[in-house]
């Protein structure tokens, strides 16, 4: 990998009315940004439209995997509270993947960050 830092995508799930809040927090650990994808549909990698869950927003960001396990400890107990403040919200989803080993420079730059 030659010097670079091996990133992980933290996806979460979670109610419609909490993705601000999840996506604030999620800023705040650290996230350079953070994707929502659309509670009825959404883009696949391919492009393709997809069907959503309807009331559900997921979230998707980036971190160097070597922070996850602090992240997602951080996370679980962040949606915790949460689900405490609104039981009738479905419960919140968390995966996390690693990213593929590759060379995220881009042509003449210099970042070391996956695309966001």
């Amino acid at each position: 990998m030659s010097g670079e830092r091996p990133w992980a995508e933290i996806e979460v799930r979670v109610a419609d009315e909490l993705a601000g809040a999840v996506s604030n927090r999620l800023i705040e650990e650290g996230a350079n940004g953070v994707v929502h994808q659309d509670s009825d549909f959404f883009w696949d990698e391919e492009g393709n439209r997809q069907a959503g869950e309807p009331g559900v927003t997921t979230l998707k960001s980036y971190f160097p995997a070597d922070a996850m396990l602090d992240l997602r400890s951080a996370l679980e107990s962040y949606l915790k509270s949460l689900k405490a403040m609104y039981p009738k919200a479905p419960e919140p989803e968390i995966r996390v993947r690693n990213m593929p080993d590759e060379n995220w420079r881009t042509p003449g730059g210099a970042s070391s960050s996956p695309p966001k």
